[in-house]
């Protein structure tokens, strides 16, 4: 069936006329490291208005933003305003055409220097074709085939994520075998994202049937729904009633390949924003996590997913939060998230302590740099409580946070905290540099033993729940320090639609637990290098100068 999809995606690419023309209504690539963090720099110095947490955006929108960022000069020196001109003059031309096909590549290789058997490899070509049906209904049809060498110990540790979908094939011995990727030799992966997108009421409303990661939250990933999760095929909506409000729902479904029986689920969420000045941005949300069936109580976007529940009987996964920001320009912003799963509030003196509440929060300050072009620096630390994004099952269903084998919220696990600083710079066309520090510390345990545990797998033993000690963040448990440094640059060429890019880092981490470790020190070199060639993105200019 596989071969059949792909043969006849191959085949739309040879019968439709090339284009590198974009669709309005489709969304732009989340993981563009240069991209939405040039929106934000300018949202923080004033450029353009409060910008909305909910990403990704579509090509629309991000084509408005950079113009209105440009129509306003006075709050951008003369350098940043020629970067944003040539980041806007690489956006492909607005099109409403039939039909238009390309190819898109991407190659990366990663290495743990420290360990030589450990060699990670990802090499995609994929196919697309993009048009409009009209002049609001947008949609992109693609298909990607990959040759790849997984191995997750190249990278820094809760960083890895599957690049693929389902899994992977190879030839053995004269027949076909599947695995999950991690595997010694290469095989053979695939991956679809397909959009259908529509805009109404002068693009206010927006509705989509899409497959893609998604990052909903003002932080450096999101304890809600996190660019760091997998792709979720998904109905999904946003409406903009008025200047100062806008709002999100999503109903998609959940599952993994290699434990399809377990984990027949779905997510329904949804999240109101609303900025009463341009310094202060508000954000309630709620979402639930359910076993595969037809709840009108969780389709109904505008209808309380609590009230639901506690309607039709307490069977599911609820968890509800908000967020804040507090932006004085052009100096700073600081931002404030909050997770519920579950949690008792009596007494207040056991908030921290009680074993079974379950709960995640974020802070964090990001701060233009004045005096490098379109620099941020970011302080940020993350808290996941034990236990926070586990749930006991519903029958035979895994109705914990999670996708396919990933978080839907923060990649790290329960009972962890990380502190985050990075710096990001895009100092001269073209080229973007970071460097990033993190120190992770996550502790796991058994509980009958006295002990906290920390696996999304592992959930809450009501029945047990004497056997649970008060909690006691780094001394309930075996607790592992994950040192991080991490140098990268990225480089987008003038003349071709390529962006090459490379990485660095540094692991140290003491009592290690990650990738099946015991408790000893692990240390790791880490090398990545890219190249990503897409060809829908305009040629720059040789000179690197643009029209105004």
């Amino acid at each position: 069936m596989r071969l059949k999809a792909f043969a006849f995606a191959s085949l739309l690419v040879l019968t439709v006329p090339p284009g590198a023309a974009a669709q309005e209504q489709l969304s732009t690539d989340l993981s563009d490291p240069l991209l939405y963090t040039l929106l934000e720099i300018g949202s923080l110095k004033g450029a353009l208005p409060p910008l909305s947490a909910v990403k990704p955006y579509r090509v629309g929108e991000v084509r408005r933003l950079l113009q209105a960022a440009l129509d306003n000069p006075g709050r951008l020196s003369s350098r940043e305003l020629s970067l944003l001109r040539q980041l806007r003059d690489r956006l492909p031309p607005a099109s409403a055409g039939l039909a238009g096909a390309e190819v898109e590549m991407a190659s990366a290789f990663r290495a743990n220097l420290s360990a030589p058997g450990a060699l990670h490899s990802f090499n995609q070509a994929r196919a697309a074709v993009r048009g409009s049906l009209g002049e609001a209904l947008a949609y992109d049809l693609n298909l990607g085939l990959s040759l790849d060498k997984v191995d997750p110990e190249a990278f820094a540790p809760y960083a890895f994520t599957k690049q693929w979908d389902g899994y992977h094939l190879w030839a053995e011995g004269g027949s076909v075998s599947a695995s999950d990727g991690v595997a010694p030799q290469p095989s053979i992966g695939f991956r679809s994202l397909p959009q259908l997108s529509l805009d109404l009421w002068e693009s206010r409303i927006n509705l989509q049937l899409s497959r893609l990661r998604r990052q909903w939250g003002v932080g450096e990933g999101s304890l809600s729904l996190s660019g760091t999760a997998r792709p979720i095929e998904a109905f999904a909506g946003s409406i903009q009633p008025g200047a100062r409000w806008k709002f999100h729902f999503l109903d998609g479904t959940l599952g993994d390949w290699w434990n399809p029986e377990a984990e027949q689920k779905m997510l329904s969420i949804h999240r109101l924003e609303w900025n009463p000045w341009d310094w202060l941005y508000l954000s309630p949300w709620e979402s639930v996590v359910y076993a595969k069936r037809l709840e009108l109580s969780y389709l109904n976007p505008i209808g309380s997913y609590f009230m639901g529940q506690h309607t039709n009987g307490d069977l599911d996964n609820i968890a509800f939060g908000g967020e804040a920001a507090v932006t004085i320009r052009p100096y700073f912003r600081f931002y404030f998230s909050l997770f519920l799963d579950e949690i008792v509030l009596v007494p207040l003196s056991r908030l921290f302590t009680r074993p079974n509440n379950q709960f995640a929060w974020q802070a964090g300050l990001k701060v233009p740099i004045p005096w490098l072009p379109f620099a941020l620096l970011t302080l940020q630390y993350t808290k996941i409580e034990p236990y926070c994004y586990t749930h006991y099952p519903y029958k035979s269903i895994n109705i914990n946070y999670s996708h396919d084998g990933e978080n839907l919220g923060y990649h790290l696990p329960p009972n962890s905290d990380e502190l985050l600083v990075r710096l990001f710079t895009h100092p001269v066309q073209g080229l973007e540099l970071t460097a990033q520090y993190q120190l992770i510390r996550h502790g796991t345990g058994d509980h009958t033993l006295g002990e906290i545990e920390g696996d999304i797998d592992t959930w809450f033993v009501y029945g047990d729940l004497a056997l649970y000690p008060e909690k006691d963040f780094l001394h309930d448990g075996a607790y592992e320090w994950i040192n991080i440094l991490t140098l990268g640059a990225g480089y987008r060429f003038v003349n071709l639609p390529l962006r090459a890019w490379a990485e660095y880092s540094f692991v140290h981490a003491s009592n290690a637990l990650f990738d099946g470790n015991t408790g000893n020190t692990v240390i790791r070199n880490l090398v990545g290098l890219g190249l990503e060639w897409r060809p829908g993105e305009r040629r720059g200019r040789v000179n690197g100068a643009s029209p105004q």
